[in-house]
C-alpha cells in the first residue's frame, strides 16, 4: 500500500457527524487516552458529544478496523457492500456491521497491518442495520472512520479515490460509472474484493476490472439511474411498474408542465407505489407502455444524437439527422453518408435495418461474445433487412455508427425528432 498521501480532505482537524476526522493513530483530535467518559449511550448530550462517542468507540476496541487518515486515505471501502453481503455470514438484519469487521480483518492480516482510511455509505443502510449494529455506525462516523452520504455513495466513492489514487475495496464493477470514470477501464491493481471460504476464512484479492463496451456501460447507468428513484427491474413489481406510461396531474409540478400528456422520464416509487419524480405526487397511470427501442449515432470518437423508435414503426437514417459538423473534416466525414441512408424497424423488440441504395453503402460488426470483439465488417446489400442485435453496430459510410442503446426501459417522445447527446435532458445513457 502507498504510505504517503497528500494533503486532503481534512485542512482543519474535526470530529462531526459524516465528516471525517484527523489525528494519529488513535484517529480522533485532543484524544487522552488516560481520560474514560462514560459510555456514549449514558451521556447528556452537550459541546463535548461527539468527543465522547469518537473515545467510546475507541474504547471499544474498533480502533483496529482502520486509522483515519491524517490526509487522502489509503483505503476507500463500500460499506453498504461489504456490510449487506450474506457470503460473510448470517443475520437477522440485511446488513450487518460483524461483516464490515471480517472483511477488515482480512485487510490487516494480507494487505497493510495499519490502514488509513474510510468507509463510505448511503443513507440507506442505517435502516438495514439491527439497532446494535446502528449504533457502531454511528460511533464510526462520529469517530471519522466512516462517512455516511446523500444520494450514491459509488460517486462519491470513485471520485475521491480518483483524487487521491486510493485504492477501493469492494464487490461492485461500477460499470454504469465508467463514462464518468473511464480510470476505472482496464485497471488491474486500483481495485480489490473479498472471498468468503467455507471454512469461514475471508481472502482479500485483486480485482481485474476489465473493459465494458458501450452497451454495458448504458445498462449499468440505467440500473444506476433506476436505483436512485427506489426501483429495481430484478424485482417483478418494479418492472411492472416501468412497463406502464404515466402523467403527473399536479399543475404546480415543473415535471407535469415539461410534459402534460405523458412522463418522459422513468418514475419514482414510494411505498411500493409510482411517483412523480419531480413533485413525489402519486401518478396517474395510462395503461402499459408500447415497445420501444432506443438507437445511438455515434461519431469517430463521440456520441452525437439519439432516437426512440417504437415498435411496428420505421424511420429513416442519415446525414441530415445528426448534427451539423463544426469543422471541416468532420464535414467531409460526414458527408460519406447519404441523406436517407438507412431505414431502422422495431419489430417485436428486435432492431432491423434496410440500406437505401446509399452512395457509399452500410456494413455491420457482429459482436462475438466469446472473443469478446467485433467479427469482420459484413456488407448489406441495398433492399435487404438484416437483425441488428443487442451488441451489433451498423457503420453507415465508414463513418457513423448506428447501435442499440443498453436501456431496457425507454423513454420520451418517439417519432422523428433527434435527441443530440449534447442537450443533457436524458438520463441515462
Amino acid at each position: 500500500m502507498r504510505a504517503e498521501r497528500s494533503a486532503g480532505w481534512n485542512a482543519e482537524p474535526r470530529v462531526g457527524r459524516g465528516q471525517p476526522g484527523a489525528g494519529g493513530v488513535q484517529g480522533v483530535p485532543g484524544f487522552d487516552p488516560g481520560h474514560r467518559n462514560a459510555r456514549a449511550a449514558e451521556c447528556v448530550p452537550d459541546e463535548r458529544s461527539d468527543l465522547t462517542f469518537s473515545i467510546s468507540f475507541l474504547e471499544e476496541g474498533h480502533v483496529g478496523l482502520m486509522t483515519v487518515p491524517v490526509g487522502d486515505p489509503q483505503v476507500i471501502v463500500d460499506l453498504s457492500n461489504v456490510c449487506r453481503d450474506e457470503s460473510l455470514g448470517e443475520s437477522p438484519n440485511k446488513a450487518a456491521w460483524g461483516r464490515f469487521e471480517r472483511v477488515m480483518k482480512a485487510w490487516r492480516e494480507q494487505i497493510e497491518p495499519s490502514p488509513q482510511g474510510v468507509a463510505i455509505a448511503d443513507e440507506n443502510l442505517r435502516f438495514l442495520l439491527g439497532a446494535a449494529d446502528r449504533r457502531q455506525l454511528e460511533l464510526a462516523e462520529r469517530a471519522g472512520l466512516v462517512r455516511v452520504v446523500t444520494g450514491s455513495a459509488d460517486t462519491e466513492i470513485l471520485s475521491w479515490a480518483q483524487r487521491s489514487g486510493a485504492s477501493v475495496l469492494s464487490k461492485d464493477r461500477f460499470v454504469g460509472h465508467r463514462r464518468q470514470h473511464p480510470w476505472i477501464q482496464g485497471t488491474t491493481d486500483r481495485f480489490y474484493r473479498w472471498e468468503a471460504g467455507r471454512d469461514g476464512g475471508v481472502r482479500i484479492v485483486a480485482a481485474d476490472m476489465g473493459t465494458s463496451g458501450p452497451y454495458s456501460v448504458s445498462r449499468g447507468e440505467e440500473a444506476d439511474f433506476l436505483k436512485a428513484r427506489g426501483l429495481d427491474p430484478r424485482r417483478p413489481s418494479d418492472r411492472e411498474i416501468l412497463m406502464h406510461a404515466y402523467r403527473c396531474t399536479n399543475s404546480a409540478c415543473l415535471t407535469a408542465r415539461f410534459s402534460p400528456e405523458r412522463l418522459l422520464v422513468p418514475p419514482a416509487r414510494s411505498q411500493r407505489q409510482p411517483v412523480c419524480p419531480g413533485c413525489g405526487r402519486p401518478l396517474e397511470d395510462l395503461g402499459p407502455l408500447p415497445g420501444a427501442v432506443e438507437i445511438v449515432i455515434e461519431g469517430a470518437d463521440r456520441e452525437l444524437a439519439r432516437r426512440l423508435v417504437e415498435e411496428g414503426t420505421t424511420v429513416t437514417l442519415g446525414r441530415s439527422d445528426v448534427p451539423k459538423p463544426h469543422d471541416d473534416s468532420a464535414a467531409h466525414e460526414i458527408g460519406r453518408v447519404s441523406r436517407a441512408h438507412i431505414s431502422v424497424r422495431v419489430e417485436r423488440s428486435r432492431l432491423r435495418i434496410c440500406d437505401l441504395d446509399s452512395r457509399n453503402g452500410t456494413e455491420v460488426l457482429r459482436w462475438d461474445p466469446a472473443a469478446r470483439s467485433f467479427g469482420q465488417p459484413q456488407s448489406v446489400t441495398p433492399g435487404d433487412k438484416l437483425e441488428l442485435g443487442p451488441r451489433d453496430v451498423a457503420l453507415l459510410g465508414g463513418t457513423l455508427r448506428v447501435r442499440r442503446s443498453g436501456q431496457q426501459f425507454a423513454t420520451g417522445t418517439p417519432g422523428s425528432g433527434m435527441i443530440p447527446a449534447s442537450a443533457g435532458l436524458r438520463q441515462p445513457r
